[in-house]
């Protein structure tokens, strides 16, 4: 009962953050929702934690297989290699310039020969410099905030797959027992049948609610199977993690349960706010990139010929293209653009993230509410299960009924099962929209 009415007030919780989302009190709301499913969870009874294969391990092993993983950690270090190159004096390398002029080449012959040679360097223009080493830091970041995003993804799409396998292979352990039962039941109905108890068409019910089973039964196979195969092309391993390890004591050590959900650790947030930040970076380099890059040096020319006073001279060389509109615009206008579509995605994803965490806890709540009802379901049918065969053995109930309340007690237990994977699923995704890897 006390669970009961924990689950209750998280259900009335949940219709009451609507109204506070509404209201822009979204942060503070949800470190109240957070608290509330904490200690609601903590009346629940706990699985025992397994020593294998947990979620976590999975999922660094999906990561591990993930060939988007080593893209995604050369992008960053390749943004971090350009950050320290723009740490150079200079923005590229030195100009070699070298002529030869000579008059024997027209016929003429008068001894009129040019050496002439020049060695200049480019130089940065004010602050174009740090604002180049600021945005490949700021692209460096990106690419690890698309890293985080693609763990995320991931660790969603095994999270899908592990719980249609976990969900399975507790429907398959319920058919087991059922069909243990169900198979005790055809042989005392054989046997019945035999001895003029009973009538033929009981023993045809019987076996018909066994072949049923049977046949439930390996659909669920065959279903375990495809999933596990999903998990070997995630995983490299077939094995189902175990998810419900995870309850509510993970939950309260983690950052959610301590903070609440905060929409700016969410991976998608985080990868917004990068790109808008690189935005930025990337639009300020433009800026001081008015004009293309001057370049000075030294030049020296020698001279041979007949009767000269002056055969060698050095000198400075120096040159610079001036600033053009024509250039300068049209990169500075994509580089607003830029900005411009970034701080457009940012916006959004903050709405699309506040909206989901909404529904994250709201399954989470409505989750915890099926679950126990599922649990109080399975248990009234298969008490009356158990009357109703009684029942039968002394002959006050026919066949037909044991068989209909058998097949309902079946599917609440059905039902519990799939409830009880369920909202270990849902605390999971919690975690895991939080940026957290349970």
């Amino acid at each position: 009962m006390r669970c009961l009415s924990e689950v209750s007030a998280i259900a009335a919780l949940s219709s009451d953050y609507v109204t506070v989302c509404r209201a822009a009190r979204t942060a503070a709301f949800f470190r109240i929702c957070i608290c509330a499913i904490v200690f609601a969870l903590s009346y629940l009874p706990y699985p025992a934690e397994a020593a294998g294969w947990s979620f976590h391990d999975a999922v660094r092993a999906a990561w591990t297989h993930d060939p988007t993983a080593p893209a995604l950690s050369i992008a960053e270090q390749s943004a971090r290699n350009e950050a320290r190159a723009a740490r150079a004096w200079f923005p590229g390398g030195a100009i070699i310039n070298t002529q030869y002029l000579d008059d024997h080449f027209i016929g003429s012959n008068q001894g009129y020969t040019t050496y002439q040679g020049q060695l200049s360097m480019p130089f940065w223009l004010p602050g174009q410099g740090s604002a180049t080493e600021r945005n490949a830091l700021a692209n460096a970041e990106v690419a690890r905030a698309n890293g985080t995003m693609a763990r995320m993804a991931m660790s969603i799409q095994l999270l899908d797959v592990a719980t249609a396998a976990a969900t399975e292979q507790r429907l398959i352990a319920t058919l087991t027992t059922e069909k243990e039962a169900a198979g005790a039941m055809a042989g005392q109905t054989d046997r019945m049948v035999i001895a003029g108890e009973a009538p033929a068409t009981d023993r045809d019910a019987a076996h018909a609610f066994v072949n049923d089973l049977e046949q439930q039964y390996d659909e669920a196979q065959e279903r375990l199977a495809g999933y596990r195969a999903d998990l070997v092309k995630l995983t490299g391993s077939g094995e189902v993690p175990d998810i419900e390890a995870i309850d509510g004591r993970a939950l309260a050590a983690s950052e959610v349960g301590r903070a609440g959900m905060d929409v700016t650790r969410d991976p998608r947030f985080v990868y917004a706010m990068a790109v808008a930040k690189a935005s930025d970076t990337a639009a300020d380099v433009t800026r001081h990139s008015w004009m293309p890059t001057p370049s000075a040096g030294i030049q020296v020319v020698r001279q041979k010929q007949f009767e000269a006073l002056w055969d060698t001279s050095v000198g400075v060389q120096v040159n610079v293209q001036l600033p053009s509109r024509a250039q300068y615009t049209p990169r500075l206008m994509q580089s607003v653009r830029a900005q411009a579509n970034a701080e457009r995605d940012l916006t959004q994803a903050r709405r699309i993230i506040t909206d989901e965490y909404a529904h994250t806890r709201n399954r989470l709540s409505t989750a915890l509410a099926v679950q126990s009802d599922a649990m109080a379901r399975c248990a009234a049918q298969t008490n009356r299960e158990r009357q109703v065969r009684h029942a039968w053995k002394v002959g006050e109930t026919p066949l037909i009924e044991l068989l209909r309340t058998r097949q309902a007690t079946l599917v609440a237990c059905q039902a519990r099962d799939t409830a009880q994977v369920a909202w270990h699923a849902a605390l999971i995704r919690l975690m895991i929209s939080s940026g957290q890897t349970p």
